[in-house]
């Protein structure tokens, strides 16, 4: 089973995928979250992280954590 758990609030989000044992991180960005979408085409499913204000050739910067 590969379920995944997202969660968003302001510029972090947080979660985890279970793989069997649970696989959980942390991340924060430099810019705030608008949504997390799920997108799907057969039985591939990813998840896009969309941000508030930034354009297109902003830099953005991702911090991410894989507690243990």
């Amino acid at each position: 089973m590969n379920a995944w758990k997202i969660e968003k609030n302001d510029s972090v989000f947080t979660g985890n995928q279970k793989t069997g044992a649970d696989f959980y991180f942390y991340a924060i960005s430099n810019y705030k979250i608008r949504n997390i979408e799920t997108v799907k085409e057969g039985d591939a499913e990813v998840s896009v992280v969309n941000y508030i204000d930034k354009e297109v050739n902003d830099p953005l910067e991702v911090k991410v954590a894989f507690p243990t």
